[in-house]
């Protein structure tokens, strides 16, 4: 585990409620929360490497929770047009 690594886990273990928070607010699901931010909490450790300001790693996770949010919204706007579709 490198260090950029290590400060990324501290954030996420320290800031968890309010990444989940963030994720609840969009999705209004508290399952669909909880996905959101394991997946964001797994994309920010894989892409570490990424990271160029360590100090603002908690913006950072931040913005990947606010993605994960918004691409999953898509994904399910998607999947009910589909479904209304086949339904028709």
């Amino acid at each position: 585990m490198n260090s950029c690594e290590k400060i990324i886990e501290d954030v996420l273990t320290e800031n968890y409620g309010q990444f989940y928070r963030l994720a609840y607010g969009y999705v209004r699901n508290e399952e669909d929360a909880l996905d959101i931010v394991q997946e964001s909490a797994y994309k920010a450790i894989k892409n570490s490497h990424s990271l160029k300001k360590p100090q603002y790693v908690g913006t950072w996770i931040y913005r990947i929770v606010i993605n994960e949010s918004i691409s999953f919204l898509r994904k399910h706007k998607q999947q009910t047009v589909e479904l209304y579709e086949a339904d028709g």
